[in-house]
């Protein structure tokens, strides 16, 4: 039989070895985990490169945002979100985004892609703009706040973001804020911490 003192030296050497497999094992997941969220992030980042060119090609195009509900009659600029929609993809959770709000969120490729829907709304309409950028790399729909395209812009007032939800599928930014909620940044007007995982683009 083992005594007292044999037993605890046997516990301190399980102990440790189990320590040292847990390390060792973490140590080698950690760094794959972390080269696979750097690609789906510069993945995210050249599909919000090539919606902004598409946004702004429609805009040298047409001489106006994609965001009337009727063409150039400004007073019936209700739309505030463009959802990326993809059949069989996902709709981030919202923020203070309208997703759910029909009369406000509107599919980008109503405007960019279909010919006879924007050309009706759009005469110098000249598309299609944009070739398939698909889910972002988690699943999720890529989103424009196109809120704030035509309202004058102070240094701190308000952003016009085109972005995906990131990792966690939450959209963690405010539509109208001027700072991106990736990784941890301050509002430089009102000194508030921002945390997120958020991938985002400024459209203007």
């Amino acid at each position: 039989m083992l005594c007292i003192c044999q037993k605890k030296i046997l516990l301190l050497v399980t102990i440790f070895a189990v320590s040292f497999a847990l390390l060792h094992g973490g140590t080698s997941i950690s760094p794959a985990y972390a080269q696979d969220e750097k690609a789906n992030i510069l993945k995210a980042q050249a599909d919000l490169k090539a919606i902004q060119a598409a946004i702004l090609l429609f805009k040298k195009d047409t001489g106006l945002w994609p965001n009337r509900v009727n063409g150039a009659i400004s007073s019936t600029n209700a739309v505030e979100v463009l959802l990326h929609h993809v059949d069989g993809i996902s709709t981030p959770s919202p923020g203070d985004w309208p997703l759910n709000d029909d009369k406000a969120t509107k599919y980008l490729e109503g405007y960019l892609n279909l010919a006879q829907d924007s050309g009706r709304k759009y005469p110098k309409w000249k598309g299609p703009y944009l070739q398939e950028a698909g889910a972002d790399p988690w699943g999720n729909a890529y989103l424009v706040g196109v809120r704030n395209l035509e309202r004058p812009r102070a240094a701190t007032d308000t952003a016009v973001w085109i972005i995906s939800a990131g990792p966690d599928g939450v959209i963690q930014t405010p539509i109208s804020s001027v700072i991106c909620f990736e990784g941890t940044s301050v509002d430089p007007a009102s000194g508030v911490t921002a945390i997120g995982d958020d991938v985002c683009l400024k459209l203007k």
